[in-house]
């Protein structure tokens, strides 16, 4: 970013990509891991420390990646604090992966299906997840996958005749 030049051109997905996510830096590797999501239903997952070689798919998704964010669980003890990637799809769900960045390994360990609307954006703020549906609010907190609070859009009555 410094020098505005390219350090990479990766030929990854099948169609558009849609969202990209920098993990926090890893100062043990002294390195960031890369993910994109794209509407070709897939998340890639590419290191720094080889040039941002693709080092993993993800592809538990049914329609496409909407938003996908990395973060930690700030519930779990300092020195067992997994790398998680959050994505949240046209397909109504978001899913939680653990992602070892040693192994490159990933393990799915929740995931939920909104029924009735579509998740639109989703951001990771502080412990809990935020999602915008097509007629929803909600927030999610990471640790317990639970819902904290849900708001339905109140109807907005016409003025005039």
């Amino acid at each position: 970013a410094e020098s505005g030049e390219e350090i990479k051109e990766i030929q990854a997905h099948d169609q558009e990509v849609v969202c990209l996510d920098y993990s926090p830096f890893i100062s043990s590797l002294n390195e960031y891991t890369l993910a994109s999501g794209s509407r070709d239903w897939m998340i890639h997952i590419f290191s720094s420390k080889d040039n941002y070689g693709n080092v993993s798919n993800l592809d538990d998704h049914t329609s496409s990646i909407v938003a996908l964010k990395f973060c930690f669980d700030p519930k779990e003890r300092e020195d067992s604090k997994r790398l998680k990637i959050i994505s949240s799809g046209a397909d109504k769900a978001i899913i939680y992966w653990n992602y070892d960045e040693i192994t490159n390994e990933q393990s799915l360990y929740h995931k939920e299906v909104f029924k009735n609307n579509k998740i639109v954006s989703m951001d990771v703020v502080d412990t809990k997840i935020v999602a915008g549906h097509d007629k929803l609010l909600t927030v999610t907190d990471i640790s317990y996958k639970i819902r904290i609070f849900e708001k339905k859009p109140e109807k907005i009555k016409a003025s005039g005749s």
